[in-house]
């Protein structure tokens, strides 16, 4: 899977909004068939490209996501920890 596919939002990232984007929409809509009326889509809730929004969809941007960590993120979750045990002492 490309980082395009997985990027719902189309603005080159791959986070946590992409995942809450497909759950709000499958929330809003339901599951099932992407609508093909000739418009471009805002966002591409089927990341599989199945032609079908579902749970799988939102599986596989996390796992997208859990496969390519951001190491910025991480040093950050870490710093912030550090931070945290210092004050704590």
């Amino acid at each position: 899977m490309s980082a395009w596919s997985a990027d719902v939002t189309a603005d080159g990232n791959v986070v946590a909004e992409d995942v809450g984007d497909v759950i709000n929409y499958i929330n809003a809509h339901g599951s099932g068939a992407v609508m093909k009326d000739g418009s471009p889509a805002p966002m591409y809730y089927d990341v599989t490209g199945d032609d079908y929004v579902a749970a799988d969809d939102v599986v596989t941007i996390i796992n997208y996501i859990n496969a390519h960590p951001d190491p910025k993120a991480k040093r950050r979750a870490w710093q912030f920890l550090a931070e945290k045990r210092a004050k704590s002492l």
